[in-house]
């Protein structure tokens, strides 16, 4: 997720439900799409489409400052949060109540990820086991960079990169690194995110460009570049590993074929793009950042804006 900052202040984390129809294919033109310099408004909400409403459940409070990340536990259970005050937090989803919290020792590495099927908790400091709440390995403590991680889909890999720095991938059982890409120039991390197969890693960068690295040999495979000047903060795969979506500075996200290269859909915001991701069948695109104190909720196949989940500040 972005790290772009914003005013400090006790922030809130909103749990919203949704309640669709019936599921519909995907379907998709290959014809790139131009960012234009003027958005288009478009409506709230779209006739027939996959999200019919949405029900506010939660409003949970208990950061003294504002939150950075957010995720799922793996069975939906709890909710995880981490904060600019240190702490990551773990919320009972259905009271709303805190269960647990885990002291940070940075502010920087408040990036944080959850494996689906190992029940385990990291940061870019370290992980942690979800049942025993135990700490089980310290990765990059102490450490004053921005750090970004994501766990393989098998849970086996964590992927940490830190900001100017190398990404390295961390075997999860034993707690000691598998290997390290090879640094490149001007390859300063903002965002990653594995394919559902496991078998590539994407990588937002500030130069404007989504890597694309294969995880096997380390290589870089693609390098999908912005129309413009964009840092990129964040990169999400779709479930089945066709599309990648990505954002930036450039008021879109941009949803690419991951076989071709090529731009698929532009969903066009009013500002930066800082945090993205789809639903599990994949129909579904969420979108925040920016001015925007909002979620949006996309169609992936029409590219209609379906429904505004309203914050009451950036998020």
């Amino acid at each position: 997720m972005g790290s772009k900052l914003i005013k400090a202040q006790i922030t809130i984390v909103t749990i919203w439900i949704l309640f669709g129809c019936s599921p519909t294919p995907i379907s998709h033109s290959n014809s790139p799409v131009s960012i234009p310099n003027t958005i288009t408004p478009v409506p709230s909400e779209v006739s027939g489409s996959a999200i019919e409403y949405a029900n506010l459940l939660h409003t949970i409070s208990g950061h003294s400052k504002r939150v950075l990340d957010v995720a799922f536990s793996p069975g939906g259970e709890l909710l995880v949060s981490s904060s600019q005050d240190m702490k990551i937090k773990l919320w009972d989803v259905k009271s709303g109540q805190e269960v647990h919290s885990f002291q940070m020792m940075s502010v920087d590495m408040a990036d944080i990820d959850v494996s689906i099927s190992g029940n385990l908790l990291a940061s870019g400091e370290a992980i942690w086991d979800f049942e025993s709440l135990q700490e089980i390995h310290v990765l990059e403590r102490g450490s004053r960079y921005p750090a970004h991680v994501t766990f393989s889909p098998d849970g086996s890999i964590l992927a940490l990169g830190l900001f100017e720095q190398q990404i390295t991938l961390w075997d999860v059982i034993n707690g000691q690194p598998l290997y390290t890409f090879e640094k490149q120039e001007e390859n300063r991390t903002k965002s990653m995110d594995f394919s559902p197969n496991g078998a590539l890693l994407a990588v937002g960068v500030y130069d404007g460009t989504v890597r694309l690295i294969d995880v096997a040999s380390g290589e870089i495979v693609n390098i999908l570049k912005y129309p413009g000047e964009s840092d990129i903060h964040d990169v999400a795969f779709s479930p089945d590993g066709k599309y990648l979506a990505s954002g930036g500075r450039v008021p879109a996200v941009i949803l690419w074929d991951v076989a071709s290269g090529e731009v698929v859909k532009t969903f066009r915001l009013t500002d930066n793009a800082i945090s993205m991701d789809f639903s599990p069948d994949g129909r579904i695109l969420a979108t925040a950042g920016g001015v925007e104190y909002e979620v949006l909720l996309w169609d992936v196949e029409s590219g209609d804006r379906l429904h505004s989940l309203p914050h009451n500040d950036q998020i």
